[in-house]
């Protein structure tokens, strides 16, 4: 048996991968943001994903969207919409307390 395969199951894995700490204590003695940029990039490159871009917050409360890098993430999947296929975090927490957001 013979598998076809279409221009499109061909193009490169992608994602785009968002970073977020939001306190000092958090960045030092939790999660920082280059112990989540190492663990996103180490698995996109284990699942052959290349990365298109990163979005990192530091200092910003997951209690709402209003972060300078997540509004820029926002921004770029809109614009990128047919490039990207995956968002990496390392925890949903990192992406936000409330999961209801439209693009």
């Amino acid at each position: 048996m013979s598998m076809k395969y279409t221009a499109k199951d061909q193009r490169p894995k992608t994602a785009v991968i968002y970073t977020r700490v939001s306190t000092d204590d958090q960045a030092d003695h939790g999660f920082s943001l280059p112990d989540q940029e190492d663990l996103l990039r180490r698995e996109c490159a284990r699942k052959g994903i290349q990365i298109l871009e990163h979005f990192q917050d530091e200092g910003y409360s997951a209690k709402n969207f209003k972060r300078p890098a997540f509004q820029e993430l926002i921004n770029y999947l809109k614009r990128h919409k047919k490039q990207v296929q995956y968002l990496f975090v390392t925890k949903w927490c990192r992406f936000s307390r409330e999961l209801q957001i439209r693009f």
